[in-house]
């Protein structure tokens, strides 16, 4: 239930509450491990890195079969730089299950960011739905594959105006493609939408506008520490 309600004040950018939450949800049952992982990725969304590694490698141990668990561990260390770690991680996670969409999307993601380009590109060739497709575009994009990216922006495009995650995905895919002036605009609809960052704003998918105005702008639309998410570190 602590988990739940963390859940909910994360994705009404109430991010001191969600904190609360979390660490109320870890003292009561340190082994669950979906309360671990999840409380990693808010203090990943909220920029704590190396805060983020403690609890999910928690909920990695106490559910060692969970792809989740172990891809979202692979995360926070591709971002620490722990790159052969990180790739370690990555293919175990993939064993575990590779049917979920986050192994075909963020594990990509991370793959790329380790510095596998043609892995990556192989993981995202995948049909996937929101908001996994418009990461898979940016992974295509980033990689060499513009046809296949551009495919993926032509569907996201032709979706209904307004529609959920529409905004965010088309971020992630104009990324890909280097379209920095798009990639913008899909940004702050999403944040003034109320859509939740599935990739992190410290994400190395962003350093290339992480300078911009603009992304100041939507990290304070979030409601998170500008001076964090905008440094070149």
């Amino acid at each position: 239930a602590y988990t739940a309600l963390g859940m909910t004040h994360m994705y009404a950018y109430r991010w001191r509450q969600a904190d609360e939450a979390f660490r109320r949800a870890v003292a009561a049952d340190p082994g669950s491990s979906p309360s671990g992982y999840i409380y990693g990725l808010y203090l990943l969304r909220v920029g704590r890195i190396d805060e983020a590694e403690e609890p999910i490698r928690r909920a990695r141990n106490a559910d060692p079969l969970s792809g989740t668990a172990s891809q979202m561990l692979a995360y926070v260390l591709s971002l620490q730089g722990r790159y052969d770690e990180s790739l370690a991680e990555s293919r175990r996670a993939y064993e575990l299950d590779s049917s979920l969409a986050v192994m075909h999307s963020v594990l990509a993601a991370i793959v790329l960011a380790d510095g596998r380009p043609a892995e990556a590109r192989a993981l995202a060739r995948t049909k996937l739905g929101l908001p996994f497709n418009g990461i898979a575009a940016y992974v295509l994009g980033a990689t060499g594959d513009t046809a296949g990216a551009a495919g993926i922006v032509r569907e996201l495009e032709a979706r209904p105006r307004g529609e959920w995650h529409v905004a965010r995905s088309l971020s992630y895919a104009y990324l890909g493609l280097g379209d920095t002036a798009r990639a913008l605009t899909a940004l702050e609809a999403s944040a003034r939408a109320g859509e939740s960052p599935v990739i992190p704003l410290m994400d190395p998918m962003f350093d290339r506008v992480r300078g911009s105005a603009r992304v100041a702008a939507a990290v304070r639309l979030y409601g998170l520490d500008e001076r964090i998410l905008t440094s070149p570190k």
